[in-house]
């Protein structure tokens, strides 16, 4: 079957099938990878957070 055949039979498009095709072709499988590198230490809410509470840091004052 050609693409147009396959994207009309499942109702998907056609960038999709051929993408589908092209990573079995190269992979023998249809799953999604890893992403590949190193992981980030910090996520994009934990960097915010951190650069928040660094610009107005909570002061306590102990009344004696």
């Amino acid at each position: 079957m050609c693409i147009r055949d396959i994207s009309l039979l499942l109702n998907i498009s056609r960038p999709t099938v051929s993408g589908i095709i092209t990573k079995w072709k190269q992979l023998r499988t249809a799953a999604t990878q890893p992403p590949s590198g190193r992981p980030c230490k910090m996520t994009v809410g934990s960097a915010h957070a951190e650069a928040h509470s660094a610009k107005s840091p909570t002061v306590c004052r102990v009344n004696s």
